[in-house]
């Protein structure tokens, strides 16, 4: 159901911005710009408006309003009058608000105006003296238009945000896989410039300390280091000796020798 009424507009007003009941003067209700800290009644139509200009206002009755925003807005965000009637996102519960936004909204930007938005009301406010009353609230069953959720939806999944209290982001038992909290606890992880109780930098050798990569006594191995006089591959082959007299095992004796001595596993001459 929906009351209509004669109003003068007091001042200029743009396009689907917010307006709200002014003083009435002679019994002819007035109305102008809505400002923050105003309660807005409803919203001009798709022209601007001169001032003093003579309209038909209708109050109750419309599911969705049409209006400019004044900075950026969400889908779900309560939305208030701003400066110039532009939509204004403020938080729930806030005294001023007027509507829930149905769209995404920009802020205005040089002479590029903000992003018409639908927002649904949530309540309707008669005209005051002069100008009668009526409206009411609107059901959210006959918003048309509205989005089917609000982001963000709380869950387990890879399109879903995490809730505050998700047993993921405490810490876990240890050993078991978790997010985990900096401290000193056996569930907890050490900071990166904690020092372990009884642990030095490179202590003598034979003390239990964090080490360092290097060659030094006091010093851990690289994992690709190689150790010096540790021997890979093989020697040359040197088969049994056949001797059948002491100059023929000498000669042979000579040869292992020698080999060795290539090899790097004996010295001498």
């Amino acid at each position: 159901m929906s009351d209509a009424f004669m109003v003068t507009l007091d001042g200029a007003a743009p396009k689907r911005r917010f307006l709200t009941a002014d003083t009435a003067v002679g019994g002819q209700a007035v109305m102008r710009l809505a400002i923050a800290g105003e309660i807005p009644v409803g919203v001009t139509d798709a022209t601007d408006m001169a001032d003093e200009t003579e309209f038909r206002f209708v109050i109750g009755g419309r599911a969705v309003w049409q209006v400019e925003a004044g900075a950026a807005v969400a889908p779900g965000d309560f939305v208030a009058a701003g400066a110039a009637g532009r939509a204004v996102p403020v938080a729930e519960g806030d005294r001023y608000a007027v509507a829930m936004a149905l769209d995404v909204g920009v802020a205005p930007a040089g002479s590029v105006p903000g992003t018409m938005i639908r927002v649904a009301p949530l309540r309707t406010v008669g005209l005051g003296a002069g100008g009668g009353g009526g409206g009411g609230s609107t059901a959210w069953a006959d918003i048309t238009g509205k989005p089917a959720t609000f982001p963000p939806a709380i869950g387990a999944t890879a399109s879903t945000a995490v809730a505050g209290n998700d047993p993921r982001l405490t810490a876990g038992a240890a050993a078991t896989a978790t997010v985990r909290a900096i401290g000193t606890a056996a569930t907890t992880a050490a900071a990166g410039d904690h020092t372990h109780t009884g642990l030095t930098a490179d202590a003598a050798a034979g003390t239990a300390s964090i080490r360092t990569l290097g060659t030094a006594a006091t010093s851990a191995a690289a994992g690709n280091h190689t150790h010096t006089g540790l021997l890979t591959g093989t020697a040359t082959a040197v088969n049994n000796s056949t001797a059948t007299d002491a100059a023929g095992a000498v000669t042979d004796f000579n040869a292992l020798l020698a080999v060795l001595r290539t090899r790097g596993i004996i010295t001498g001459t």
